[in-house]
């Protein structure tokens, strides 16, 4: 049997429909349980990833720190998790555009410093999306459509119906805006996505946003997708198609895994706890919030990539309806801690959701920030639960940093000292938060 660190690590993986692709490592699973009856089950998935050593690494390097974690903790050998490692197809992190000060507002100046977008990047990024997701057809139609694009008025619509024929139905439209993006003027969209978007500003010293004119001036923060134009607009058009694929294969997955969880729950009662980075937060929540209960022990988000929305109370906020995953809460679906880390660094959660509220012809400074209908978990937290439901939070510590998590509550952490992009989340400050959400149930 594989190991991490002496934690005994056993591999799930899942096809492109949700089916496991060998019955024989859920038996695998269930036979250790038996055997050996480890004390606790720690669940991983990854969201963006290149192949299978890709995500093998993420689980190496943060389960090396999160035993560590419990091992200074004084954690004894027979407490520790066995660690299921969860495998889906994904695709490696796209290349989402220039980051960099912000082209003059009007004039001949801003069209001469407005960074370009290659054709060839765009049609890399096609292929990439052909290869996870399929569409070969209707997505080499929209790459032959890319050259003199700007010059081609009639053929922009056209480019949207072409991303938007290979999309699936979504599951969530009103928390990011998919529905607008799936059923809009296609015209419209286009156009709507033609000018730069504003990455969300960074947090002064107090915590709070800084203003958008510091932003733009290079003070505070960037500015994200700065290319102009229909080349522009293309870009980020397929963007938002990569992660609406992703999205919607993350949530598939979750409900594969609920049903492999499932049976381990059913053959016995160890506690469970989920751990999903990036979109792999999405599989790990769907996981937990639909299907047969599992009543995990905790749920770590860790940089996640779906709605700050998607656990929010209709009362809480303006769009007037429960998340999409409420049921965590209204169901009690989760016994322990569940845990958010979440930091303006991660610009790969802060592509979407801007893109997202564009969509919808807003226009305002800090885009998909904790203010806007569409942000992201991995960027803003979880926003929006009832009074009740909102534990202490606070920043992510450092490495021996001691935690105050309350059970059946969430508990975001601001990590913009210790995560500096959306992959860093191996380092031990994250492993000792995790380490200790394992060790609270």
């Amino acid at each position: 049997m594989d190991t991490i660190a002496g934690l005994p690590f056993l591999k799930l993986r899942f096809d492109d429909k949700g089916a496991l692709e060998d019955r024989q490592q859920l038996a695998n699973i269930l036979g250790h349980i038996g055997s050996a009856k480890p004390a606790r089950l720690a669940a991983i998935s990854h969201g963006w990833r290149n192949d299978e050593h890709d995500a093998t690494s993420l689980y190496t390097e943060l389960f090396t720190n999160v035993a560590a974690s419990l091992r200074a903790r004084h954690a004894p050998q027979s407490q520790l998790p066995a660690v299921v490692g969860v495998y889906w197809p994904s695709m490696a992190l796209p290349e989402f555009g220039a980051v960099g000060p912000a082209p003059p507002s009007s004039g001949a100046a801003a069209a001469a410093r407005a960074p370009s977008v290659d054709p060839v990047k765009i049609k890399k990024q096609l292929d990439a999306l052909i290869e996870a997701f399929g569409g070969k057809a209707e997505l080499e139609q929209a790459k032959a459509l890319l050259d003199g694009l700007e010059d081609r008025p009639g053929d922009q619509g056209k480019f949207v119906e072409l991303l938007r024929s290979v999309a699936p139905p979504t599951s969530d439209a009103g928390e990011d805006n998919s529905d607008r993006f799936l059923k809009g003027d296609p015209d419209i969209l286009f156009e709507r996505l033609t000018s730069p978007i504003t990455d969300m500003p960074k947090r002064g010293d107090d915590g709070s946003a800084a203003g958008l004119a510091d932003a733009l001036t290079g003070a505070a923060g960037t500015v994200l997708n700065t290319a102009q134009g229909a080349l522009g607009s293309a870009f980020r058009l397929v963007n938002y198609l990569t992660f609406y694929q992703m999205k919607e294969r993350a949530g598939m997955i979750g409900g594969a895994l609920n049903q492999a969880l499932a049976q381990v729950r059913a053959n016995a009662s160890l506690p469970i706890h989920l751990v999903g980075h990036s979109f792999g937060a999405r599989v790990v929540t769907a996981a937990a919030a639909r299907g047969a209960r599992l009543d995990p022990c905790s749920l770590s988000l860790l940089q996640g990539a779906y709605s700050h929305n998607g656990l929010a109370a209709a009362t809480e906020w303006e769009g007037a309806k429960d998340g999409f995953f409420r049921a965590i809460f209204s169901e009690t679906r989760v016994k322990g801690p569940i845990m958010a880390t979440f930091t303006a660094n991660d610009q790969a959660v802060g592509v979407a959701y801007p893109i997202a509220s564009r969509l919808a012809g807003q226009n305002a400074s800090a885009l998909g920030d904790a203010t806007d209908p569409f942000g992201g978990v991995g960027r803003n937290g979880v926003l929006h639960v009832l009074t009740e439901e909102r534990g202490a939070g606070g920043p992510l510590l450092a490495a021996n940093g001691v935690y105050k998590f309350e059970a059946g509550k969430i508990n975001n952490l601001l990590a913009d000292k210790f995560i500096k992009d959306h992959g860093d989340v191996r380092n031990p400050e994250v492993a000792n938060a995790v380490a200790q959400v394992i060790l609270s149930l």
